[in-house]
């Protein structure tokens, strides 16, 4: 899911809670993604949207009424249930041939969204700016083909290329192919893990003091994952308190498709430290959600900040 943060009266994307500047999203050819849109009124208060009739969108490069949109986004496409606390949720669907037809390179665009009252008047206007990007290869491509020979030279020479393992010895070769073992344990590929590039969903803090960053607390008590994860074994992260002077654990409690798995406890120290837990998952959508529990407390949460956080999968 596709998470924006806006202020709607500087018609700008921000970071959630800081309103600092925020990423400009991303928007591609034959995307289709449900998309979450949280709009603040004014500093970290959310707009009251509940006045709100009805809702439509559109997706261009630039403001010609007369070529039309690359995409619109139509009324009954809107999930205004939690409009008074400022969230619509739309899904943008880009496979268009407008968009194809115009996009071919990465290009500067916009997502406008418009609220009517109950007389069809236009009452909300909400722009964001996107970049829109075009596929590496569009669909209906033929197969690509690998060139012959294999051995080739390189920088006028030839020869045979051996790979060996972090001890210095040979991978076995079998039926003409490399074999990496799956040794277990470590990370990286040669552990028989490799780092999904899966990045979080939620769109980080720009922190004075630890730079970009996820939040666990209170206010924001969960970081998900963007896409569904595929033979997870672990995540990993770096780790630290907000504030150095109060060290304790926090209790973190892993969600698979709302389900919700067994609690682990983490330490978090007044330095960065690396996150390890271990989450053994076939398929499905990741969320880890702080829980009530811990001792990195104050009166109530202190905050822990995340930053490297990564899904390890299985080869």
């Amino acid at each position: 899911m596709l998470t924006i943060y806006c202020n709607l009266a500087r018609q700008a994307t921000v970071a959630e809670q800081s309103n600092g500047t925020a990423h400009t999203p991303q928007i591609g050819f034959a995307d289709y993604l449900p998309c979450r849109l949280i709009v603040y009124s004014y500093g970290v208060t959310r707009a009251d949207l509940s006045h709100v009739a009805s809702w439509r969108g559109a997706v261009d490069v630039d403001t010609d009424s007369d070529t039309g949109p690359l995409r619109r986004i139509m009324p009954g496409d809107f999930d205004a249930t939690n409009a008074a606390s400022g969230e619509l949720r739309f899904p943008i669907d880009c496979g268009t041939q407008e968009f194809f037809d115009t996009v071919k390179s990465d290009i500067g665009g916009k997502l406008e969204i418009y609220g009517h009252d109950a007389e069809d008047r236009q009452i909300v206007r909400i722009r964001i700016a996107v970049t829109l990007v075009p596929l590496v290869d569009a669909p209906g491509g033929s197969p690509t083909k690998n060139l012959e020979p294999v051995v080739r030279a390189l920088n006028g020479l030839t020869g045979n290329i051996t790979l060996v393992d972090g001890d210095g010895e040979p991978l076995p070769v079998g039926d003409g192919k490399i074999q990496v073992p799956a040794t277990g344990g470590g990370g990286g590929s040669f552990g028989g893990l490799y780092p999904d590039n899966n990045p979080v969903a939620d769109l980080p803090f720009g922190d004075p003091d630890y730079g970009m960053c996820h939040y666990l607390d209170a206010t924001f008590p969960s970081v998900s994952f963007t896409w569904p994860v595929y033979r997870l074994r672990k995540i990993t992260a770096l780790i630290r308190s907000a504030n150095p002077a109060i060290t304790g654990s926090i209790v973190l409690t892993p969600l698979i498709d709302g389900e919700v798995r067994p609690s682990v406890s983490v330490a978090v120290g007044a330095n960065w430290t690396e996150m390890d837990i271990p989450l053994t998952v076939e398929t499905g959508e990741v969320t880890l959600r702080r829980d009530v529990g811990g001792t990195l407390n104050d009166g109530g949460m202190v905050t822990a900040i995340l930053r490297c956080i990564t899904a390890w999968g299985e080869l």
